[in-house]
């Protein structure tokens, strides 16, 4: 075995046992061995193992080309990208191919073997290792090439190697027995064991396996000086750290000695693009932090932010995808984001749409959102595929998509076609109008995972930093909006992120309703936008999700207005925290403004609504303003023959009341609101 310590890159460390996978791996480079597969769990060892093979493979003469797949983004291009870096595929000359971290690849796992495995040379070797072990299709590419395979599960260390690394790490002879139960010979437990007695005596616990890793982190944490456990802090908050980005979030100039420390510690990971601790290490960390100095935490996610989007707006086109990623990830505690956003690890990469997807991605559209739909978004699709995002599942079917129109770009004919857009373009470039002095307009026109459309999914995540990609990059844009099914679901998500709900551009797809939000840029220019939703943090998480700006009042056509005058009702007097309510746009009208405060929280705007409500029944007929009342404001909810009996009425005769009444009550809220317009 090979203790996991992450020493620096490159230094040697000692081989404790593994003899038998290793004497395995030396067979295997003799034998023609073309398919190398390391598996085993996380804290096992086998980034180490995989070292040792390297410098195995090294001392014979071979070629060594080595990725880890936490380098790169998930894609066929992405990976040949990475691996001509290093070198190719090797040519004719013996290469040993080594991909780390390989489960992070799933996605483009049939990829590897139906398009990359024949393209390896004869005599070279393709190293894969991660936490899974292979497919029965990886057995059956290589049979077909006359290759074998080697397949390498490593487990917790045996008794006799266990005691080895607890002897090289100098924890006391009398010790080793009581460790070696308690960590079952796990080499991270037995690793960690060795860091928390260096340099005095070790007391180990009674063996339990339940949180054994937990507690064995805390009792670590607690021996160190302030300055590393801030450092180690900051490495647990952000996604991955580079000696660069320590500086920033401790605000010091020279933290080598830190960043060192850090890269030495046992629990923690490396790639290209920095260090991070292992997820229970990270687990720990946050949660302590959080308990004992929630300002501090504030601090380096703040700090963390600002240096994402720093980053973001330096990164090369391809790197921008992972920074985004890493912001979404700051914003992991908060429960506005934690409502819309699912960190799941996802299988699925970004490509274009070519002409073979355009059935399937038809055929999606169809089953979730109707033909009508089909037929609006399709024609976008096929005259422009450059401007549509395909994620490919691992053998490479669509399993989501997102497509992309520039309104400004788009010509006279196109819109005539597509109400939507059409009806986006129109309010972009109004006299008022976010476009009106010829800035751009982004329609992301259409999106959906294939299996659960637009409900939070590792897919969305994907679009997301695509939408917010593009409308950070796109030059002098003035507007950008999406449409999302359910968007009541979604409001309090956007409103968070400070998308503005525009209910005048709301439309249906099949027998869903489509609502869209979106950014007037405006507002908020888009170089300040991320500082500007960092500030966030400082707020309570349990409390009121304040606006970056005051909303602006929401416009609606008449018709509208009066569907959601009917909706208020149903909900205003038994059900005020229902979410149809919570998000109905007449909490946000004109005459609002003249009632409340523009960031006035929610159930201020709830009575002032049903006081808007009230004010406006009281100038209607009385007659049939009982049918109303009846119906809609009394403590329980009941059917209409049982209203019309309470009431002494035929049933008849009180829905031609009841609907006599809404329409009394529609013309005065409307009368105020028309009036508050023109005021």
């Amino acid at each position: 075995m090979l203790a996991p310590s992450m020493q620096s890159e490159g230094a040697g460390e000692s081989i404790i046992g593994r003899r038998a996978e290793r004497e395995a791996f030396g067979a295997a480079l003799d034998g023609g061995v073309g398919l190398v597969f390391v598996h085993g769990p996380a804290g096992v060892g086998k980034s180490t193992l995989v070292r040792a093979m390297v410098d195995e493979a090294v001392a014979r003469g071979r070629r060594i080309h080595h990725l880890d797949a936490r380098d790169f983004l998930p894609s066929p291009r992405t990976f040949l990208a990475a691996l001509g870096a290093v070198g190719g595929v090797g040519g004719g000359e013996p290469t040993i191919i080594v991909v780390d971290t390989y489960e992070v690849l799933g996605s483009i796992d049939d990829w590897m073997q139906r398009e990359l495995w024949p393209t390896v040379p004869g005599a070279s070797t393709l190293v894969l290792a991660g936490r899974v072990g292979p497919s029965p299709r990886w057995m059956e590419v290589a049979a077909a090439r006359g290759r074998p395979t080697l397949e390498l599960a490593l487990r917790n260390l045996g008794r006799d190697d266990a005691v080895g690394v607890l002897r090289a790490r100098g924890v006391p002879v009398a010790d080793h027995a009581a460790a070696v139960a308690l960590t079952g010979g796990q080499p991270l437990a037995l690793a960690l064991i060795g860091d928390l007695t260096a340099g005095r005596a070790s007391e180990p616990e009674a063996p339990d396996d339940a949180g054994m890793l937990h507690r064995l982190f805390r009792r670590l944490l607690s021996g160190l000086t302030a300055a590393r456990r801030q450092a180690l802090e900051a490495a647990s908050v952000v996604r991955a750290l580079t000696e660069a980005r320590l500086a920033t979030l401790l605000d010091q100039r020279d933290v080598g000695e830190l960043y060192g420390w850090l890269a030495s510690l046992t629990c923690m990971q490396r790639a290209r693009h920095g260090l991070w601790p292992h997820d229970f290490a990270r687990e720990v960390v946050v949660a302590e932090l959080r308990w004992r100095d929630p300002a501090w935490f504030d601090t380096l996610v703040l700090r963390a932010h600002h240096d994402g989007m720093a980053r973001f707006f330096q990164a090369a086109t391809g790197d921008q995808l992972r920074v985004l990623d890493d912001l979404s990830y700051l914003h992991r505690f908060n429960p506005m984001a934690q409502l819309g956003l699912d960190w799941a690890a996802c299988e699925h990469y970004p490509d274009q749409a070519r002409p073979a997807d355009f059935d399937g991605l038809a055929a999606t559209i169809r089953r979730h959102e109707g033909d009508r739909s089909a037929e609006l978004v399709m024609p976008w699709i096929v005259r422009r595929p450059e401007d549509t995002i395909v994620y490919r599942d691992r053998i490479g079917r669509p399993a989501g998509f997102l497509v992309i129109v520039a309104l400004e770009r788009a010509t006279a004919e196109e819109l005539a076609a597509d109400p939507v857009s059409a009806a986006a373009w129109r309010m972009a470039t109004a006299a008022d109008g976010p476009c009106a002095h010829g800035e751009g307009a982004l329609l992301f026109r259409s999106w959906m995972s294939a299996e659960v459309h637009h409900a939070p999914s590792p897919i969305w995540n994907l679009v997301s930093h695509s939408m917010m990609r593009e409308g950070l990059m796109r030059p002098k844009l003035g507007w950008s909006g999406a449409g999302f099914a359910n968007p009541d679901f979604w409001a309090p998500f956007f409103a968070y992120f400070n998308l503005q709900r525009f209910g005048a551009l709301d439309y249906q797809a099949g027998r869903l309703t489509i609502g869209i939000f979106g950014n007037d840029h405006r507002l908020i220019p888009r170089s300040e936008y991320g500082d500007r939703l960092a500030e966030r943090f400082k707020a309570s998480p349990s409390g009121p999700v304040r606006p970056l700006v005051a909303p602006q009042p929401v416009l609606l056509e008449r018709e509208r207005f009066a569907i959601e005058v009917r909706r208020a009702l149903r909900r205003l007097w038994r059900e005020p925290k229902h979410l149809e309510l919570l998000r109905n746009p007449l909490l946000h009208a004109r005459v609002m403004t003249q009632m409340v405060a523009a960031h006035a929280n929610l159930a201020t705007r709830i009575a002032a609504l049903r006081g808007w409500i009230d004010a406006a029944l009281a100038r209607t007929d009385p007659g049939p303003r009982a049918a109303l009342e009846a119906t809609f404001t009394a403590t329980e909810a009941a059917k209409g023959p049982v209203v019309a009996e309470r009431l002494g009425l035929s049933f008849p005769t009180y829905r031609r009341l009841l609907a006599r009444a809404l329409e009394a009550l529609v013309d005065e809220l409307w009368r105020s609101e028309t009036s508050a317009l023109a005021g």
